[in-house]
């Protein structure tokens, strides 16, 4: 179990002092890196044999609004993986004890110079044994179809830029949430707040690529967002529910 406290600042509110997705994000990949190097299989072990640990889907649920330079307690550990699927979850709780948020995310291993996936087994000094099972919550929708996007004009078009990219030199996942929110206007998001918010990446974006993103009704207070490159390829599918604020 990896444990580390966070003082929210104002850059991770958006304009209605709501703390952004891509906040929480990069509060889980902060915690996801920390732990891994303690268990001896993050960047400062992997980079130097030109492997590196990738996300593949997240999945977060926000219980309660947080405050501007609010002190949280993040917890975070991986599960036993599976094959080549590696899950980790994470709980965060505010100042007051309450747990604020929830989540769990999927990596794979990948070899960066070929971009193959390796095994849970390429780690040779890791004793899953001691991982610890327990779960945050019991998520496994992982998968988001396909959408028909044919009919749909983009909701948000972006060209990617460098400042977006991080060490292996594709767009950062956290990015993503704010991508997928500009897909939303300001008076929607003044009068609605995020409840959830589920993310599968498919394929990786790099600087230079234009990239639009689709907005899809799927229910009351529910919307898909579909990330598509200029070839039409689907390159990753969001789900993010909404709560009205009375």
């Amino acid at each position: 179990m990896y444990e580390r406290d966070f003082h929210t600042r104002y850059s991770d509110f958006d304009g209605h002092d709501r703390l952004k997705v891509s906040a929480l994000l990069d509060f889980m990949q902060e915690g996801a890196g920390n732990s891994a190097n303690e268990l001896g299989c993050g960047s400062e072990f992997l980079w130097p044999k030109g492997w590196g640990f990738v996300v593949t889907n997240n999945y977060a649920e926000i219980y309660r609004p947080v405050a501007i330079n609010e002190k949280l307690h993040l917890k975070t550990w991986p599960l036993p993986p599976r094959h080549i699927i590696f899950e980790r979850h994470y709980e965060l709780f505010g100042e007051d004890g309450e747990k604020v948020a929830a989540a769990v995310s999927r990596w794979c291993l990948l070899d960066l110079k070929d971009q193959k996936i390796l095994s849970a087994s390429a780690l040779t000094d890791q004793d899953y044994s001691r991982y610890n099972p327990r779960k945050s919550m019991d998520f496994r929708a992982w998968k988001i179809p396909p959408a028909d996007l044919s009919s749909l004009a983009p909701a948000c078009s972006v060209r990617v830029y460098g400042s977006e990219c991080d060490h292996y030199r594709h767009v950062n996942n956290t990015r993503y949430a704010d991508f997928c929110m500009n897909c939303f206007s300001s008076d929607y998001l003044c009068r609605h707040a995020v409840k959830s918010f589920q993310i599968c990446y498919e394929d990786q974006c790099r600087e230079g690529d234009e990239l639009s993103f689709f907005r899809v009704p799927a229910g009351e207070g529910e919307y898909l967002i579909v990330g598509a490159k200029e070839d039409g390829k689907q390159f990753m599918r969001a789900k993010i529910t909404f709560s009205e604020e009375k």
